[in-house]
């Protein structure tokens, strides 16, 4: 019965291919500017659960005027980023919006993670310029600080899913966030067209790992 399990589970996996996709007008595309994250909120780091098997390759540190992306690993910045870029920079006075979601996560094919679901942050933010910036992290209610600087600096924040209505203090939310994510995900993820689960990197991701 396991291995029938595992065979079914690892036949879906493969019917998505190669990178990680969402979909769009009824087709899928791929997600080549995602960041998966740890991070840290004035270079203070955040608590990180859920590390095995997870491609978090990314560093995003979040202070009072900005956000700044690095490689989690020296030793990856050349296949991360490119013509010599070592970080990105994105002053909050630079963002015109951001938007807070959720997205469920089932990492890799590793046998331990089979049928096990994370809940993760979603952020999409877009400049004033209009370009793209998109980041997923662990959820952690602390974050909500990182919201209001961002509001300090006139950026439109929109809470997709309510979070910050729904849990109104840390102790809520570590109480109380898991259990009401596994009770209701899978509406949010049809309300909002929420990855539920996310499965898979993005190409950048995917080639580091065959190469490691």
């Amino acid at each position: 019965m396991v291995v029938l399990f595992c065979t079914v589970y690892y036949a879906l996996l493969l019917k998505i291919r190669k990178g990680l996709y969402w979909r769009l007008g009824g087709e899928y595309q791929m997600k080549d500017q995602l960041f998966y994250c740890y991070v840290s909120v004035d270079s203070k780091p955040v608590f990180r659960g859920h590390q095995q098997g997870n491609p978090l390759v990314y560093d995003v540190n979040f202070t009072e005027q900005e956000m700044k992306i690095t490689a989690h690993l020296e030793d990856y910045e050349q296949i991360l980023f490119e013509n010599g870029v070592h970080e990105i920079v994105v002053p909050y006075a630079e963002i015109e919006q951001a938007t807070l979601s959720i997205c469920s996560r089932v990492w890799g094919m590793s046998l331990i993670m089979v049928g096990h679901k994370i809940y993760n942050f979603d952020l999409q933010i877009r400049t004033r310029d209009w370009k793209k910036i998109h980041l997923e992290f662990m959820a952690f209610y602390e974050w909500k600080e990182v919201l209001e600087r961002m509001k300090r600096n006139n950026v439109n924040i929109i809470d997709q899913c309510g979070i910050y209505k729904e849990f109104s203090s840390k102790e809520d939310f570590n109480k109380n966030f898991h259990a009401s994510m596994e009770d209701r995900f899978e509406q949010l993820a049809r309300q909002y067209d929420l990855d539920d689960p996310r499965v898979g990197y993005n190409e950048k991701l995917q080639s580091m790992w065959k190469e490691g």
